[in-house]
């Protein structure tokens, strides 16, 4: 094919045109007016949904569908002494939000109990378990070894301790049956982890052989919470599902849970909680559910398998170091609504190639992209005024930045570009370089600086 010289005006007034007809103000490449023109709707049609749509089980199977020809959502799964109660999105919403997305089926225990699967060794039979209950004994403990189901005195939640000792190392289903209408609340802390089986020590360092026993959860039905870190640091989880409780989520539920490689966040869960999968170093991919408004601090932290994360388009804001340290993440896709990004947001996300800004981002904040190494290229949108310390650290990749913003956005200072590549282009606005060539702290980049022809190159 040959080569044609395209007038810049022409570029421009083609991209006007695309623009117009589908109903975006986004500025775009040359190479992108293409694609740009194929999701125009045309005659009656809709917006283009050949997307995928993957749909997982609670232990991580998948099935993919393509939204475009999906006329109903796939039969519920079915697993011995479990109810599924459904998908954590609807049909609707999924061709109402038209992109490809990860959909989790829900479940319930069958006898409504809360099951932990545990694998004992020799030099650890004699666990203790911690839980919260409505009323004094209202909830049977089963240790699932033939012995006699046991209740405790204690109400309104506050922490109840059993031991128990068993006769022999083996695989065993421990369960908490609430009996008619009382409810149990599953808890734990920071410093010590879960509570609900350990050693009945003061660290988590002392209770951790007993943390690892943990192998599978299945929440069942009158869980009131399940409150901050209460299954933290069970080191060798697999599996959990997180359905039917109130709706009353705790900071970290399965922090550190190092063997966990799929999360479906259920349905009910209203804000998804900080720290929820932190240094989940196993964890490959999470459903989102549409509702949730923002990814708080800290959720998908050191997440270090995490690949992809399809958000809803609820979602509004990122907290600090809400995807931190993804280390095999490539692309994000960021929804249209979102507005704010807190610090160390995609710090060291060595692996990440592909992120468009949204045009309400107003702020590039500290250390937001220190780290990313494959990055090559990004787009500063226009509204942005101002860029803090370190955001730009070590973008060791990065061949070309495209400022948007007419007006030098203020920076923190040189730190900004600690270690930007010697051959890295910072292009902006035609009419605007000597502005940023004189700006405080940008001058130090002058050197970098190209003027834009039209729209981004």
């Amino acid at each position: 094919m040959a080569n044609v010289l395209v007038e810049e005006e022409t570029l421009t007034a083609i991209a006007d045109a695309v623009r117009a007809r589908g109903g975006t103000s986004a500025l775009m490449k040359p190479g992108e007016i293409p694609d740009a023109v194929s999701r125009i709707p045309s005659g009656e049609s809709t917006a283009d949904m050949s997307m995928p749509v993957r749909f997982f089980d609670y232990e991580g199977t998948l099935s993919l569908e393509e939204l475009a020809g999906l006329e109903r959502l796939p039969d519920l799964p079915f697993h011995e002494g479990l109810v599924c109660t459904g998908w954590n999105w609807t049909l609707e919403d999924l061709k109402k939000t038209n992109r490809e997305m990860n959909v989790a089926a829900q479940y319930v225990t069958d006898d409504g109990a809360t099951r932990f699967y545990v694998t004992l060794d020799e030099d650890m039979l004699e666990p203790q378990v911690s839980f919260g209950q409505s009323f004094s004994n209202g909830v049977k403990v089963d240790w699932g070894d033939g012995s006699e189901l046991e209740t405790a005195e204690g109400w309104n939640y506050n922490r109840i301790t059993l031991t128990h000792r068993y006769q022999k190392a083996g695989e065993y289903v421990l369960r908490f049956l609430p009996q008619e209408d009382n409810m149990v609340m599953f808890m734990g802390s920071y410093s010590e982890g879960s509570y609900v089986f350990t050693a009945g020590k003061k660290s988590k360092e002392e209770n951790m052989k007993y943390l690892s026993a943990v192998r599978k959860i299945e929440v069942g039905r009158n869980v009131k919470e399940l409150a901050s870190y209460c299954f933290c640091c069970f080191s060798r989880l697999e599996m959990v599902t997180l359905e039917k409780t109130d709706g009353l989520f705790g900071n970290g539920i399965v922090k550190c849970c190092y063997g966990l490689k799929f999360l479906g966040i259920p349905g009910n869960m209203k804000a998804i909680p900080r720290y929820l999968c932190e240094q989940c170093i196993s964890l490959k991919n999470v459903s989102v559910p549409n509702g949730i408004v923002t990814i708080p601090d800290n959720a998908f932290s050191e997440c270090r398998s995490l690949e992809k994360i399809t958000m809803p388009e609820t979602v509004t804001s990122l907290g600090k170091f809400a995807l931190n340290e993804c280390l095999a993440m490539k692309e994000l896709y960021l929804p249209g609504k979102v507005a704010a990004i807190e610090g160390s947001i995609f710090r060291k996300d060595w692996l990440l190639e592909g992120i468009r800004l949204t045009d309400g981002i107003t702020e590039i904040p500290d250390n937001a992209f220190s780290g990313c190494y494959m990055l090559t290229e990004l787009v500063i949108p226009a509204a942005v005024t101002a860029i803090t310390k370190y955001a730009f650290e070590n973008c060791k990749g990065m061949k070309r930045y495209y400022f948007l913003p007419v007006l030098p956005p203020k920076l923190s200072g040189a730190t900004v570009f600690n270690g930007i590549p010697e051959d890295c282009k910072i292009y902006v606005p035609k009419g605007s370089l000597e502005a940023y060539q004189t700006a405080n702290s940008w001058s130090n980049f002058a050197s970098y600086m190209v003027e834009m022809e039209g729209d981004v190159p």
